[in-house]
């Protein structure tokens, strides 16, 4: 998913049924505080529409970056620019201290 493919079904459903034990928990935790049938439900169709909502905004806000996260801002990957290497140090020969 960070590499910038797609998320695999398995891994949906992984993380959809890992939830289910905490929702239930929590829900059987309202209904015991005395909370209705319909806040229950309407506290948990508030956070899905909440998520529903945040995932495409997400979407529409980062679908433009590129795919790897990195940025466009003059760096030159791992290895640095030729004025990088022109100060390493390549054989630790320095001393420091």
């Amino acid at each position: 998913m960070l590499g910038g493919r797609a998320a695999s079904v398995v891994a949906v459903a992984a993380i959809f049924l890992s939830n289910i034990p905490e929702g239930l928990s929590s829900a059987a935790g309202m209904k015991q505080a005395g909370r209705s049938r319909g806040y229950v439900f309407g506290i948990w169709g508030g956070t899905a529409f909440a998520s529903g909502v945040a995932a495409l905004l997400g979407y529409a806000v980062f679908r433009h970056f590129p795919p790897d996260g990195g940025s466009d801002h003059g760096h030159r990957g791992r290895r640095g620019s030729a004025n990088d290497r022109r100060h390493h140090d390549p054989g630790g020969l320095r001393r420091h201290g």
